[in-house]
């Protein structure tokens, strides 16, 4: 069993330490750099039967200076009703407050066979962006990395899929990916699926990637009217939920 506790996005780590103002003449002033997003978490690796292992692996991310859970999702709430020219930064995520953001999976390993696992899974789409991204994804410096959009197959929600069933192989030179999301609905409602396929050799490798998602969905801050229409439908009585 080990301890995760890396800054997240590869290369977009960012040092602390005091910085010098000359704010007010011969006064120092000491304030905290900015980070970039880090993680903790577990992961464990059990041997059971032959070569095959028991896996699972936990891990959320939070912000290093004020300790909150990372929540994208919260910054665009805090936009609400701001025209564009006033609002500060916000986005969409597949990281939104959860417990365990990041993964929360658990299932079973074989060198030979492949890992099949059970949970919340970063999509083989995404593990490829990782993978290719000259920059490795840093949230910091890769524009592709930090977007999210490319790795969850255009909306940046679909990076991290709960409710799904990942497999994973290196066979030789051919490596192999799946996944599968259940939703708990009937047909196709809400449901993912994704195939991986490639060869290494010479130094090199391809991989070629299929990604499907129903019923995707993207956010962003609602307008002032829009605010508006949903505090009318709050106190006329309509059918929705009013906080």
């Amino acid at each position: 069993m080990g301890a995760l506790g890396e800054p997240g996005g590869g290369h977009s780590r960012a040092r602390t330490g005091p910085e010098r103002s000359s704010a007010r003449p011969g006064a120092q002033a000491r304030r905290l750099q900015h980070l970039s997003q880090s993680r903790i978490g577990l992961s464990g690796k059990e041997a059971l039967a032959g070569d095959w292992s028991g896996v699972f692996r936990f891990e959320t991310f939070f912000n290093p200076q004020s300790g909150n859970i990372s929540d994208a999702l919260k910054s665009q709430v805090l936009n609400n009703g701001r025209p564009a020219a006033t609002q500060t930064t916000n986005v969409d995520s597949s990281i939104a407050g959860q417990y365990f953001a990041g993964a929360a999976y658990a299932g079973f390993s074989s060198p030979t066979y492949g890992t099949i696992t059970f949970g919340r899974h970063v999509t083989p789409l995404a593990d490829g962006v990782g993978k290719y991204d000259p920059l490795g994804a840093a949230n910091a410096f890769s524009l592709i990395g930090f977007s999210g959009t490319t790795a969850g197959g255009g909306v940046t929600e679909d990076r991290r899929l709960d409710q799904s069933l990942k497999y994973s192989a290196k066979l030789g030179a051919v490596h192999l990916g799946a996944l599968y999301q259940f939703s708990g609905s009937s047909g196709t409602t809400n449901t993912a699926h994704q195939l991986q396929f490639g060869l290494e050799g010479g130094g090199g490798s391809i991989d070629l990637y299929y990604a499907k998602k129903y019923d995707a969905i993207a956010t962003a801050p609602l307008t002032a009217v829009q605010v508006q229409d949903l505090a009318t439908a709050c106190t006329a009585g309509a059918p929705v939920q009013c906080f």
